[in-house]
């Protein structure tokens, strides 16, 4: 029962921070990331994600998180499935610079 859970919140959620105006995807990966301390809840984490995706299908962070949790549980079929969205969405964004883009292709195509 005393036993501490140790639970990593990234910058962007601590104290002081000023969310931008798409925070309300963030606190999706936000809940995620209170699940991926321990590898079994790293299906809850996904959940979270594409429970955001419903509501965000273009915030290209959720698929960039997906992906890395899938590689995580050894489950190349889903991460590539997540890739070649992330790809899809990547290469139409007119929202994305090159440089973005090239980045983002690049993390893509990495094993």
């Amino acid at each position: 029962m005393g036993q501490k859970i140790e639970v990593l919140i990234p910058q962007k959620y601590r104290k002081g921070h000023i969310p931008h105006r798409n925070s309300y995807s963030n606190d999706y990966t936000f809940l995620a990331s209170l699940f991926v301390n321990d590898k079994k809840y790293y299906k809850t984490a996904i959940e979270f994600l594409e429970l955001g995706l419903r509501f965000y299908p273009d915030y290209l962070e959720f698929y960039v998180e997906i992906i890395e949790f899938y590689k995580i549980l050894n489950n190349t079929k889903k991460a590539d499935y997540y890739k070649g969205i992330l790809r899809k969405k990547t290469l139409e964004s007119s929202h994305l610079n090159s440089s973005k883009k090239k980045e983002l292709l690049e993390f893509i195509d990495k094993k």
